[in-house]
């Protein structure tokens, strides 16, 4: 480590119409060590990287690389001093080869025409030494996304950038990748002597890759520590707050932390005819699915992107056409043929993009999660607008909500998004639920609650529930039996406590 951080941020403070959003915030970062940024969403985190990275001003506060004061009016300003971000929205351009992407803007020439070759093999020359596997000569649009933010990463480098941040890298990619990514980075850092912000909600991940924490709980820093001086437990809690002892007392064997699994209440009644049966099932994508489903239980279904769990969900929830098999909802034979269809047999469907088809962002919080249910508030076509907001508000309090519900659902944050879907299932008073990565890309202690509401919706409600979740841990967390898929197959049920992140792994293999 070197004796003048790469980047140290003093007393930073912001506000947006006289509310605060950073306050007195303050860390560094040293050369060749990752320092990971969580918090809840709302916390801070996304504001503090656009003020490093040049998109937003602080009001106050001293902001130093390489020991020299910078002042950033715009993102080039801070590439040009060393700090470069790369986001979950990459900026890549895809019909540019991975080595043009590399050197866009700073070319090679020769004479008046563009060196490609030469391009080429500096690519190839980097590429290699951090052992990522990428052919510069290919378009980017042909790279998987975790290829692609490797490349914005090197690219970032070559314009020698002594900073990286690395916004929720992980969010759209599979264990494997995951993996090869922390790698990556560690490498980079390492080698390179560069230091690395890295956003995450992902505990694993923070311990994976981390040398050093830094929590962010409403605007402020909350806990400044070496990673080897923490535990989870301790991180969790400062996350959360004190909100963390509630949860504590309702998942009454304590939450998962420690890798104990430790939360399952069996279902109502084992020996009752299951809620779901589905027998023999083929569509266009899945093949010989067989599976049942009780009341008060949920099951898990993993497996890896393309692997058929998906199209399940859209299979029962009358999106993909059945061709062959059988499914009975609550004893009586169902034939999915329209979403409208399923709902009328009681199920319910939350979906995994959320932002793209999971509500209608101009809409507020209170018009989202009645539309599905409105007609039970309707008179000869007039909606009853108090018992709307009556029975909204009443679904929407156990569930701890922060935000206007009046105000369009877009302005809340990625939790309470969710939140908000699942006010919208409860509102429905549905049999069965399917649950599509219900905890993507939201905080930690976000996510804690999602998972108290499964078990308890569960549980309380006689509810079956299915939750897709390409979350090992997440997944023996909450479930009681896990289905695995692979190519469009599905295993037999496994008992939660039987299984490890290991084992479920190597299961979708």
């Amino acid at each position: 480590m070197s004796e003048v951080p790469v980047l140290e941020v003093g007393g930073i403070n912001k506000a947006y119409n006289h509310v605060p959003v950073l306050q007195d915030v303050s860390l560094k970062v040293e050369a060749g060590q990752v320092r990971s940024l969580i918090g809840h969403n709302g916390a801070g985190k996304s504001t503090l990287l656009r003020i490093l990275a040049g998109a937003e001003s602080a009001d106050s506060g001293l902001l130093k690389v390489a020991g020299t004061v910078r002042t950033f009016s715009s993102p080039r300003d801070a590439q040009n001093a060393g700090v470069a971000a790369v986001y979950q929205e990459l900026r890549l351009l895809p019909e540019l080869t991975v080595a043009e992407n590399i050197y866009l803007g700073q070319e090679t020439h020769n004479g008046i025409f563009l060196d490609r070759r030469s391009m080429a093999q500096s690519a190839q020359r980097i590429l290699e030494a951090h052992h990522i596997l990428v052919d510069p000569n290919q378009k980017v649009r042909y790279l998987s996304h975790a290829q692609r933010q490797l490349v914005e990463v090197i690219a970032a480098l070559e314009r020698n950038a002594k900073v990286i941040l690395l916004d929720e890298p992980t969010t759209a990619l599979q264990s494997e990748q995951i993996d090869d990514l922390i790698t990556t980075v560690k490498n980079i850092a390492s080698v390179g002597q560069v230091g690395v912000i890295f956003v995450s909600h992902k505990l694993e991940e923070v311990w994976a890759i981390a040398d050093a924490i830094t929590v962010l709980r409403d605007g402020s820093v909350v806990l400044d520590a070496s990673k080897d001086s923490v535990d989870r437990q301790t991180v969790t809690r400062f996350i959360v707050g004190d909100a963390y002892d509630q949860q504590q007392q309702d998942l009454t064997s304590g939450t998962r932390l420690s890798g104990v699994h430790n939360i399952h209440s069996s279902p109502s009644n084992n020996s009752e005819e299951p809620l779901l049966t589905v027998h023999g099932v083929e569509s266009a994508a899945l093949r010989n699915i067989s599976l049942d489903v009780k009341r008060g239980e949920v099951v898990g279904l993993y497996g890896l992107v393309g692997s058929g769990r998906s199209d399940f969900f859209k299979l029962l929830y009358g999106l993909e056409t059945l061709l062959k098999g059988t499914i009975y909802v609550q004893g009586q034979l169902y034939r999915p043929r329209s979403p409208r269809d399923a709902m009328h047999h009681g199920i319910a469907y939350v979906t995994e993009e959320r932002k793209y088809d999971g509500f209608i962002p101009m809409l507020s919080t209170i018009q989202n999660v009645a539309l599905p249910s409105i007609s039970r508030f309707q008179t000869a076509g007039w909606v009853h607008r108090t018992k709307v907001d009556r029975a909204v508000n009443d679904t929407m309090r156990p569930l701890n909500m922060r935000g206007d519900v009046n105000r369009a659902v877009k302005t809340l944050s990625g939790g309470n998004q969710q939140k908000m879907l699942f006010a919208r299932t409860l509102l429905q008073e549905p049999q069965l639920v399917l649950l599509d990565e219900p905890t993507k890309g939201i905080d930690i202690g976000a996510k804690a609650e999602i998972h108290r509401l499964v078990r308890k919706f569960a549980s309380e409600k006689g509810v079956g529930v299915l939750v897709i979740s390409s979350e090992e841990e997440e997944l023996l967390e909450v479930s009681d039996r896990i289905i695995v898929f692979r190519d469009g197959f599905s295993s037999d049920a496994f008992e939660a406590s039987d299984l490890t992140e290991t084992n479920l792994r190597n299961l979708a293999l």
